[in-house]
């Protein structure tokens, strides 16, 4: 899959880059979104072949069912390309929990709930929060 960045930009321009390409893919099919059969929990692969914001980018070959319900963790980022990996484990984490939250998404996309979390995750971005290449 290409990377929705440049290796050239800097890595407030790669998180902003990655974030804006993970609204825009689920927010144009809710659907899309990896939940469990019963819709409880976040997959990184889904029964029915969705795959979460970060799950997205674990390559086939790569992906081991023991993942799951582990959140992004240092073997998740093994697996990751370094480009994805690099972008911090924290960034990681919170694009992650807004693609789960329920509650940041409504039949039309992102709900007045995930639009604030994206504010949260943008001023941490601005404010150099994240640890580049980490």
């Amino acid at each position: 899959m290409k990377l929705p960045f440049r290796t050239k930009d800097s890595y407030k321009q790669r998180r902003i880059k990655f974030l804006n390409d993970m609204i825009q893919y689920y927010s144009k099919d809710v659907s899309l979104r990896s939940k469990s059969e019963d819709g409880d929990w976040c997959c990184y692969l889904a029964y029915n072949g969705n795959k979460c914001a970060i799950g997205r980018w674990i390559p086939k070959e790569k992906y081991i069912s023991s993942v799951e319900r582990n959140g992004v963790n240092a073997f998740v980022l093994s697996i990751l390309p370094k480009e994805i990996a690099n972008l911090d484990k924290c960034f990681l984490q919170d694009v992650q929990f807004l693609h789960d939250g329920n509650h940041n998404w409504s039949n039309e996309g992102l709900s007045e709930q995930g639009k604030s979390e994206i504010d949260v995750i943008k001023r941490k971005i601005k404010a150099n929060v994240y640890i580049n290449g980490k």
